[in-house]
């Protein structure tokens, strides 16, 4: 063990030696706790502090990776919602990996060339109204990721319009279940459970909760004739 020496106040970089706190269990190194220029508090072995391994809490090698990601993607918004929109949208129609391919590339859905290049699709997304919160909403559901396809809708809304999303057809007119449940004033659990059970779609939708539709019950004539085969 080497001579002991007192590091309190001393500076290493972003950091600041405050007290000794221990040793280190074998070489008998001495743990200081520092305090870091960003705030955080750190415990560093004096060796690591004289010899310049450790210059701060961590924070220095984090605005490394920050600048490193920052240079590979030029436009600087890596950590943007917009930028994770346009992965997201990559990912699902050309990841083979990624867990909703099968909904989209899987099945022909693919992202226009010119929207590979996220510049292009930031400056689509802007002048058609984009901001936090909103979500990419393809027109046609069976068509692709570009410009004439899609638009910006609140998420909420795009939960209407998925291919989980049961749409019916009744008099020209076409919706989910959802929105003919509150056009027809029905329950919507009901009106799933009877186009689930294999109801036409005119019937489901204009036969009125609690409406008995099946076959009228057989008399006590009818019952007693089936019992002795008569």
């Amino acid at each position: 063990m080497g001579k002991y020496v007192d590091r309190r106040g001393k500076r290493y970089g972003r950091l600041v030696a405050i007290k000794d706190v221990g040793r280190t269990t074998k070489q008998g190194d001495v743990i200081w706790l520092c305090k870091c220029d960003c705030g955080n508090l750190a415990r560093v072995r004096g060796s690591s502090l004289t010899s310049g391994n450790t210059r701060s809490c961590g924070c220095l090698a984090e605005e490394g990776r920050n600048r490193f990601i920052t240079a590979a993607t030029k436009h600087g918004e890596y950590n943007t919602s917009l930028y994770r929109v346009w992965c997201s949208m990559k990912h699902r129609c050309l990841n083979k990996n990624d867990q909703s391919y099968h909904n989209y590339g899987g099945r022909g859905i693919n992202v226009c060339d010119e929207w590979l290049n996220y510049e292009a699709f930031r400056d689509w997304a802007i002048a058609n109204g984009y901001k936090k919160g909103l979500t990419l909403e393809r027109i046609n559901n069976d068509g692709n990721y570009e410009p004439s396809n899609c638009k910006w809708i609140p998420k909420a809304k795009q939960s209407n319009n998925t291919r989980r999303c049961i749409r019916l057809t009744y008099n020209g007119k076409t919706m989910n279940i959802k929105d003919w449940a509150n056009t027809m004033g029905l329950p919507y659990n009901l009106l799933q459970k009877r186009i689930k059970r294999g109801w036409p779609v005119e019937k489901a939708l204009t036969t009125k909760p609690g409406a008995k539709t099946g076959p009228k019950p057989k008399t006590t004539d009818e019952r007693l004739r089936k019992v002795v085969g008569i």
